[in-house]
């Protein structure tokens, strides 16, 4: 797992129809859902962190309530140490008070 706090550094959102957050090994901001886009905050050499997220602050956390409220799940990579070893992935709240709770 990244130690990044932003619960969608490093994913893509396959499709609305699918909702889930699919590692993508990579810096993959999974908010930018019609392209491969890195992190913006990343690419401004700036440590990614979802209370500081540019994206955040044009978005609210509305977001994160679309997230929980569509069920989405996570499906991090086997690399990631907090991965549930799992193909049913995790909810999305779970997901989040992983990240955000790391040091």
């Amino acid at each position: 797992m990244s130690a990044y706090r932003c619960p969608f550094y490093g994913f893509s959102s396959p499709s609305p129809e699918f909702p889930a957050l699919m590692d993508s090994a990579g810096n993959q901001c999974a908010l930018v859902a019609d392209s491969l886009s890195p992190c913006q905050m990343e690419k401004s050499g700036q440590t990614p962190n979802w209370e500081q997220c540019p994206i955040r602050q044009k978005q609210g956390d509305g977001i994160m309530r679309l997230m929980r409220e569509q069920k989405v799940r996570v499906y991090p990579d086997a690399t990631h140490p907090h991965a549930t070893g799992s193909s049913s992935g995790m909810p999305f709240e779970e997901w989040v008070k992983r990240v955000m709770s790391e040091p």
